[in-house]
């Protein structure tokens, strides 16, 4: 890559001095809801809204380190970046944490919640749709106002909220911190932050980890479609040839077809009752309904596991445990992501290069798609310069992790970004879904690789034992 591409791709960082040294202070981290967290050290670091205009607005994010065990730890920390995009790292972070335990007898991880994230600047609105995920779709002019809402309601330029003002963020604090090189670890739209900086800053990093591997070149959504179809169908071949399974449920993706037919044509509301407050809620039943239900699932092999058991009582004419299900991951969603930021990278650097195809058969179709353009005309972004978009080249020590039934970045995704990249290794995770850092063996191979930046050498036999999940064949448990 040119030193003309990196200058203007990151020349921005060099724009502002920091405002102050950053003064830490003991705090917790916990998920959204949780009542405990874990210790660590937080602090607030300043910086520019836009950088153009140094003496202009500032906003505070928020820093936090994760101690380490050493009693002088080296002196290259691990970064943590966050997926969404619209999630905050700290509060990601415990969820991952036990993939971090050895790495942090030797290193600090460092958190930075992404400007309109967590605790940096929230742009935080209702995402449409999740008060109630299994109503109607609204129609476009009803998605514009949404997005209009959303704007209205917070405060911030958000055009300054893209993935390439992040980078100016982290090369800031890098220096505030005097850090001369660290480890950056990301996870699903983390992998991009994780790849834009690996292009825009490569004198600054160590070693670099991509977990759900989103590739600079690509458009997020615009296969989406596709790739749960495959990780769904792959899903269920592997029910079909399980004697147990396919002797309950016979062929999941049959009975997937049937209903998406039977709610298309006969459309209904059935009452579920909430799987939090326990209260009778009425609930719309379409075919848009159980899409988005089997998509979520699909995420993770424990959920989708449950999908054939979940699927074979709807057509016996038993909707409500697949639903009630569907409430209660969907509700998840909004506690985590940050809507209005979400806006801000996708409208930017993903919509422009969209296009929606209406012959699009699969499950979700080009719902997606068309949600996002019309959501994106009325927010205020730029759109992302071209030569953000271009595969990155780079001889640092990356390792590219991928789970075998991946619905939304598949392993030939991180092929694809493996493609351009001299010094890396491509791990696949059999039978596990979207982020597998902390599944099977995978924690040792990310302690090992961090402590040699290297691929060279990296045992990773182990990963072949790692296997899905038994289906459930009742409600109960997984099979054995």
């Amino acid at each position: 890559m040119t030193n003309l591409l990196r200058i203007a791709i990151g020349c921005t960082a060099l724009l502002a001095a920091p405002a102050f040294a950053l003064d830490f202070s003991d705090c917790e981290l916990k998920t959204a809801k949780a009542v405990s967290g874990m210790a660590a050290r937080c602090a607030a670091f300043e910086v520019p809204e836009n950088r153009a205009v140094p003496d202009g607005r500032r906003i505070t994010l928020r820093v936090a380190k994760v101690p380490s065990r050493a009693s002088t730890p080296l002196p290259d920390p691990i970064v943590f970046l966050a997926g969404g995009p619209g999630q905050s790292a700290t509060e990601s972070f415990p969820q991952v944490a036990p993939a971090y335990r050895q790495l942090l007898g030797q290193r600090e991880v460092i958190l930075v919640d992404q400007r309109g994230t967590g605790g940096s600047h929230p742009l935080k609105c209702p995402m449409p749709g999740l008060d109630d995920p299994t109503a109607p779709m609204p129609d476009r002019e009803e998605i514009q106002q949404m997005a209009r809402d959303c704007l209205a309601g917070i405060d911030a330029d958000v055009a300054h909220y893209t993935t390439r003002d992040y980078l100016a963020d982290l090369e800031e604090l890098r220096t505030e911190l005097g850090i001369e090189r660290w480890n950056i670890v990301g996870g699903s739209y983390g992998t991009r932050v994780a790849l834009a900086y690996v292009q825009a800053h490569p004198d600054s990093l160590r070693s670099v980890v991509l977990d759900g591997v989103v590739p600079q070149d690509v458009a997020l959504s615009q296969d989406h479609g596709r790739h749960l179809d495959e990780a769904l169908a792959a899903q269920f071949k592997r029910c079909r040839e399980d004697e147990a399974c396919h002797a309950a449920f016979g062929d999941p993706w049959e009975t997937l077809q049937e209903l998406r037919v039977r709610y298309r044509e006969a459309p209904t509301t059935v009452m579920v009752p909430d799987p939090r407050s326990r209260q009778p809620l009425e609930t719309a039943l379409t075919e848009e309904t159980l899409a988005l239900t089997a998509r979520l699932y699909a995420y993770q092999p424990e959920t989708a596991a449950l999908l054939p058991l979940l699927l074979h009582q709807a057509r016996e004419g038993d909707p409500q445990p697949l639903l009630a299900q569907a409430r209660m991951i969907v509700a998840s969603l909004d506690e985590m992501l940050a809507h209005g930021m979400q806006l801000s990278v996708t409208c930017s650097e993903d919509v422009p290069w969209l296009r929606a195809n209406p012959d699009d058969t699969s499950l979700i179709g080009a719902a997606m798609v068309t949600f996002l353009q019309a959501q994106c005309e009325v927010w205020p972004v730029p759109r992302a310069p071209a030569a953000f978009k271009q595969p990155v080249d780079s001889d640092l020590p990356v390792l590219l992790l991928s789970g075998e039934f991946d619905p939304v970045t598949p392993p030939s995704y991180a092929e694809r970004a493996l493609a351009t990249l001299g010094n890396a290794r491509h791990l696949v995770a059999p039978g596990q879904g979207h982020i597998v850092q902390m599944r099977g063996c995978m924690p040792r191979l990310l302690t090992r690789f961090i402590r040699d930046a290297s691929v060279a050498g990296l045992d990773a036999e182990c990963v072949a034992d790692m296997s899905a999940p038994g289906f459930y064949l009742n409600f109960n448990g997984s099979a054995p």
